[in-house]
Order: structure tokens, then C-alpha cells, then sequence
């Protein structure tokens, strides 16, 4: 963004209050946006976590998963309603994943639809043509949903409006002895 300033209009809280701070707010509606990160950086907890603020004001939430990978008892301990997610298994057909996505989207009614890939890959990814991204942000910017594609890596490039990368933090073994974590 342009002076480290995201544009103004409504936005998604993550749940998380200093990424939400970082985002002035959340994730914006009405573009797309990435959220990366390997196993264990903490990315399906935000996913969970934004769909469960989502979920859990009343409005309606999508998420096209990818991977079949969604635990509902873990996304209900979260604070998701189930009752309020509208889950769209795909089995690893990302094809699938693209065009469910795309009906989602423009079919309206969602606050936010989430597209979860998983731990897909690379060159499974890399298949995704560019026009599926380019048509993707396309739809999301004549509505109010919010379109989050999680997963290992980037994938859309410059059409995100927004890219939250994490990291898993660094494991901190206590001394004194062997395999005794501390943090």
C-alpha cells in the first residue's frame, strides 16, 4: 500500500487485535487478499479466527477448502457457528476450488468467502492460470465480501490488495536437559 496506509472502506477483523492493528482494522472488503505461511505459522488459526468473527456477528461465511483439510470440531472451538459456514469441499481439485470460488463471490450474501489451499504443492499451484486470479478480483471488487486465499505461498501476485506472510517462531529448548521445551 501505497505510505504503508491500506484504503479506506470496510474491513474484516482477523480476531487477532495487533494484526488487525497492522491492517487498520482487517482484511479489506471488496478485493482480494493472500494469507501465507508454512505448517505451524499460525495461518489456519487466522483463517479460523476471521471466519469466526465472521460467523459469529451473524453474517454468512464461505470457505472453499481445497484439501478437505477443515476440522469442524477445531473451527467450532474457534468460536465458528458451523451453522453460519457455508463449506465447499474439493478434494485437491483446484479447478473446482477456482470456480466455487468464483460462484461464491458473485453470487452475494457473504461477508466473506475464504479460499483455503492448504499445504498444496508448488507446482500444483503454479498450474493456476493468471485469468483465474485476474477474473477472481475482478468479481470481488464490485461487491462487499472480503475473498482470502490462505495457503503455502503466494499465488496471485500483484492482484492481492493485501499479502500477510507468517513464520513459525523459533522453538526454545530449556537447558539442563534433553527435549524439554520451554517456549
Amino acid at each position: 500500500p501505497a505510505g504503508g496506509r491500506l484504503s479506506a472502506g470496510p474491513r474484516t477483523a482477523t480476531g487477532l487485535g495487533p494484526l488487525d492493528a497492522l491492517l487498520d482494522g482487517g482484511f479489506p472488503r471488496g478485493q482480494l487478499v493472500e494469507l501465507v505461511g508454512p505448517r505451524t505459522s499460525g495461518r489456519t488459526r487466522v483463517l479460523l479466527g476471521t471466519l469466526a468473527g465472521v460467523t459469529g456477528r451473524g453474517a454468512w461465511a464461505a470457505l472453499v477448502d481445497g484439501t478437505d483439510a477443515l476440522d469442524p470440531a477445531s473451527a467450532e472451538a474457534l468460536g465458528v457457528p458451523l451453522g453460519r459456514l457455508l463449506w465447499v469441499r474439493c478434494g485437491g481439485r483446484l479447478v473446482t476450488a477456482w470456480r466455487a470460488a468464483d460462484v461464491l463471490v458473485q453470487s452475494g450474501g457473504f461477508e466473506m468467502v475464504a479460499i483455503d489451499l492448504g499445504d498444496l504443492p508448488p507446482w500444483a499451484l503454479a498450474r493456476t492460470p493468471p485469468a483465474v486470479f485476474v477474473r477472481l478480483q475482478r468479481a470481488v471488487e464490485r461487491t462487499a465480501t472480503g475473498l482470502l486465499v490462505a495457503g503455502p505461498r503466494r499465488v496471485t501476485g500483484s492482484l492481492a490488495a493485501v499479502a500477510v506472510a507468517l513464520v513459525p517462531r523459533a522453538v526454545h529448548w530449556a537447558s539442563g536437559g534433553p527435549g524439554l521445551l520451554a517456549g
